[in-house]
C-alpha cells in the first residue's frame, strides 16, 4: 500500500546517511548495527509506553487485578 511504501522510502533515504555518518564518527563498521539497535530499543520503549497508556485510560477497573511481582510466591 501506500502508506508501507511511504515509511520504506524514508528508511531507505534516512538511514544510509545515519549509518554513513556513525561510521565515520566512530570509525567502526560495527555500528550500522548499534544504530539500528537503538532505533529498536527506542520503538519498543514508545511502544511499551504507549500501551501502558491506553491500558490506564481504558481499563481503570482493572488497575488493581494485574499480578504483580511481588503478590506471586517465589
Amino acid at each position: 500500500g501506500g502508506l508501507v511504501g511511504m515509511l520504506g522510502a524514508l528508511g531507505g533515504f534516512f538511514l544510509p546517511p545515519l549509518f554513513a555518518y556513525a561510521q565515520a564518527w566512530t570509525g567502526l563498521p560495527q555500528m550500522t548495527f548499534f544504530v539500528l539497535f537503538l532505533l529498536t530499543a527506542i520503538s519498543f520503549l514508545w511502544m511499551h509506553l504507549t500501551v501502558l497508556q491506553l491500558l490506564q485510560q481504558e481499563a481503570k477497573h482493572l488497575r488493581n487485578d494485574f499480578e504483580l511481582k511481588e503478590d506471586r510466591p517465589c
